[in-house]
């Protein structure tokens, strides 16, 4: 390789360490690209549809980096939403926290699906990556702890722990004795971190 090599040259060293399965190498490659257009962008979105399973993880673990820098986050949106279907977990896990980490909070709606997955990695990476989204995460949350299955409520309150806001502490409030346990729990101890509770106990 060039002493300076392209974006271009990164990607062609990239596909080969995937291919000879040396992760160490190809994370090496991926942290070497520090500026990104949209056409490479574009060239790692088909990579998602990829059927080597290595390349599509590889593919939305570097989506990420790329699109940050090209701040074309909105291009890779579609793309990661559907690995959240992705036959593969780990995938479907990789795709939550890119989701999060480029800040789209567009795809809000199918995390919180994604809270109901029958793989309990990706439905704790769905609960990280909604707490990443931060405050603008909440309603959707709100939603799940009223009315959602029992599982995704208690991944939403484990979210909603992570944010605290005072939205966060709002919502909280109204599942103190809640009939789930792990829900009454999230509840208390994050209004009891808050300090809230001590405001409840003094009024």
């Amino acid at each position: 390789m060039t002493a300076n090599p392209t974006p271009s040259d990164l990607l062609a060293s990239l596909r080969r360490a995937i291919e000879a399965q040396d992760d160490d190498l190809a994370e090496h490659f991926v942290r070497r690209l520090t500026t990104a257009d949209g056409a490479l962008v574009a060239e790692l979105v088909t990579w998602l549809d990829d059927p080597d399973t290595d390349r599509r993880w590889w593919g939305v673990r570097t989506l990420v980096a790329v699109a940050g820098l090209a701040g074309d986050g909105e291009t890779a949106l579609d793309p990661l939403r559907k690995r959240l279907r992705d036959d593969d977990a780990s995938i479907r896990c990789a795709a939550a926290l890119a989701l999060a980490e480029l800040g789209l909070v567009e795809a809000t709606d199918d995390l919180v699906e994604t809270l109901s997955d029958v793989n309990g990695w990706v439905r704790a990476s769905a609960a990280d990556a909604l707490a990443l989204m931060g405050e603008k995460a909440v309603p959707a949350l709100a939603t799940v702890l009223a009315t959602g299955p029992q599982g995704a409520r208690s991944r939403a309150a484990h979210a909603l722990s992570k944010i605290r806001t005072l939205e966060t502490a709002e919502v909280f409030y109204r599942y103190l004795q809640d009939e789930n346990q792990l829900v009454q729990a999230y509840a208390y101890d994050t209004l009891d971190q808050m300090g809230f509770l001590r405001t409840i106990l003094v009024v």
